[in-house]
């Protein structure tokens, strides 16, 4: 099959598909570019000593696709348990990665345009809201980090 024959069929079909896809695109490369500038010159140094991450990670969000759990919860118990990283810094990175995978979630179903219940997200984050005010408020102050 000839590039120009597959760029046909592509274009042919479905441009708002197309659009889709390189809207994940164009973020998938500009992410990689913005760590690739922040890391740089030792970019891939860092890959190379915790390749384990990745792999741990590749494994997650696997899992984390296929089923309702987040990404940073089925890392957690990996790198603290296989890994042996201290548990401060494994909450950290399943936060931050729990972080990532809830914003490229909303940005697949903003583009997808699915149908959202907006009475029931602003109910939902109306007791969110109160339950982060009563945590940190009142349960922070009592429970000392250990």
């Amino acid at each position: 099959m000839s590039i120009k024959l597959l760029c046909s069929a592509l274009y042919s079909n479905n441009r708002k598909g197309i659009k889709k896809y390189s809207v994940s695109i164009l973020l998938a490369l500009s992410v990689w570019f913005i760590w690739g500038l922040y890391t740089y010159p030792d970019g891939c140094s860092v890959l190379y000593k915790y390749w384990q991450v990745s792999v741990t990670m590749i494994f997650g969000s696997i899992i984390a696709g296929a089923t309702s759990e987040g990404g940073g919860a089925i890392a957690f118990p990996v790198f603290t348990k296989v890994l042996q990283i201290p548990a401060s810094d494994a909450k950290v990175f399943s936060l931050a990665i729990q972080s990532v995978g809830m914003v490229a979630a909303s940005i697949a179903i903003f583009m997808m345009r699915i149908k959202v219940l907006w009475r029931v997200i602003a109910w939902v984050s109306l007791g969110g809201v109160f339950g982060m005010l009563i945590g940190s408020l009142f349960l922070a102050p009592v429970l000392v980090p250990a």
